[in-house]
């Protein structure tokens, strides 16, 4: 059975894939901020030029994170004491650093003991935080953050969602406290022991509502002080985030991270001179954030597959450039009238618009997460206008029973080697936008295993108009 629902989750981080090594700077023009990128052939490569940028090449301590998925470098950065560096699991890349101390963070399963042999045969100390899962890991890392710093002041709460909360990444860069996390209920319900055993004076949450509930704020808090530090979404809330840790760090670099491809931001968080901004793929609103903290210039993390020059240009000046419009087709001179069939963009009015928006947001991103771009199909298009018109009419984002087994038909001629298909909906929140609303819902709630998988091949894309303005859009994914 094909599984159907409302798009939900976040977007999972993907490689730090570089096209460009080292270090490169670029000069302000008046009024522009000028930066610099810090980026390698890979995550990992990536990771030592960011640990190098800060800690030159006297580390007392270093933190060792799975490149495959670094969510322990979250709150490892945290720390304080040293950089964070990624391994490819096969071997431990120091960058020709030689560290007193090497950190391991998480079991085997994310750190293989082949690198835990070769950390010993350097000659430093080195020690392993692990827990029975991700939550206990971070748990142990907490413990490490008291040993190093002391009494915290404040401990983090973020929810886990597999590959980094893009709510919570840019909080890396904290250093009053450490970062504890939670998946589910059960998770959530030992957050108070923790928070206990760590004796701190008060429970901050990193999201919104809907990623931490006051419910658990409050459960982990157990009476202490509740805080929150959110925004709007990923990029107001890495915003809030760095308002609150300006205070706490000397220096005054802005780290720019692809607020996609969240590894880069993880172990950014780890540099002493400066704090996290999360950036969209258009580089909108970077500017103004830049200028409100006063930043001195923008330190690119990542290479031009995860955070591309005009990305970066657009941050910098705060001029986004316009997405292309679409060709409109050539009309045949006066065309004999037709009966009117399954709906087309041009019956739609500018919903032809939205879906050609739509598909270039989906396919930057995939881009960016080197996944490749999609094609449009025409008998899924027809599906997915049929289902958004429906859903128009009713003004309901729901399938009915009937769309259900017409959905369950259609995927087995058209998807025979994706047993995972799924078709997302979503209502357009900022209508009128030309696309702009769902293509943001995507950018924050689509399924990153369906937005980044390779085996995708194309996409279905139908938009309908409700008698208010706003849209409906669904769209279809197949391999």
């Amino acid at each position: 059975m094909a599984r159907r629902r409302a798009i939900a989750g976040l977007v999972a981080g993907v490689g730090s894939a570089a096209l460009i090594a080292g270090v490169g700077a670029v000069p302000a023009v008046a009024g522009d901020l000028s930066f610099e990128r810090l980026a390698g052939s890979s995550g990992v490569e990536t990771s030592i030029a960011v640990a190098k940028h800060t800690w030159g090449a006297d580390w007392k301590v270093v933190y060792v994170a799975s490149n495959r998925n670094p969510v322990d470098a979250l709150p490892a950065a945290t720390i304080g004491d040293g950089p964070v560096v990624l391994t490819d699991g096969k071997s431990l890349n120091l960058g020709g650093v030689k560290p007193g101390k090497i950190v391991l963070l998480g079991g085997t399963g994310a750190v293989p003991q082949g690198i835990e042999d070769q950390a010993k045969a350097t000659g430093a100390e080195v020690i392993r935080l692990k827990g029975a899962d991700r939550n206990a890991t971070a748990a142990e890392i907490a413990k490490q953050w008291v040993k190093v710093n002391g009494t915290p002041k404040n401990v983090y709460v973020t929810k886990n969602v597999g590959s980094g909360s893009p709510d919570a990444v840019a909080a890396s860069v904290l250093r009053d406290g450490p970062i504890v996390t939670f998946t589910n209920d059960v998770s959530a319900n030992a957050l108070a022991g923790i928070v206990s055993e760590l004796k701190a004076e008060k429970v901050t949450a990193l999201g919104g509502t809907g990623v931490v509930s006051d419910a658990v704020v409050n459960s982990a808090a157990a009476g202490k002080a509740t805080a929150r530090l959110a925004g709007a979404n990923r990029y107001e809330t890495a915003f809030a985030i760095a308002q609150y840790a300006k205070a706490q760090k000397s220096g005054s670099n802005v780290y720019l991270a692809s607020g996609t491809a969240l590894k880069d931001a993880m172990v950014a968080g780890a540099a002493k001179d400066g704090i996290i901004l999360l950036s969209p793929a258009n580089g909108e609103g970077v500017k103004a954030k830049a200028d409100t903290l006063g930043a001195a210039k923008l330190i690119v993390i990542g290479g031009t597959g995860v955070m591309p020059d005009r990305t970066v240009r657009a941050a910098a000046t705060g001029v986004i450039p316009q997405p292309a419009q679409p060709a409109q087709p050539t009309q045949p001179a006066q065309p004999k009238p037709q009966p009117k069939q399954q709906p087309q963009p041009s019956d739609l009015g500018s919903a032809g618009q939205e879906e050609a928006t739509i598909l270039q947001g989906i396919n930057e991103l995939r881009v960016m997460g080197l996944a490749g771009e999609l094609t449009r199909d025409s008998q899924l298009d027809a599906f997915a206008r049929d289902i958004s018109a429906d859903m128009a009419k009713r003004n309901e984002a729901k399938l009915t029973p009937e769309q259900e087994k017409a959905f369950d038909a259609i995927r087995p001629p058209k998807c025979p080697s994706l047993t995972g298909w799924e078709m997302t909906w979503s209502g357009d929140e900022n209508p009128g936008k030309n696309g702009v609303g769902h293509v943001k819902e995507i950018m924050k709630r689509i399924s990153p295993k369906r937005l980044y998988d390779k085996r995708l091949k194309t996409v279905g894309i139908g938009v309908a108009f409700r008698t208010d303005g706003g849209s409906f859009a669904n769209y279809i994914f197949c391999g």
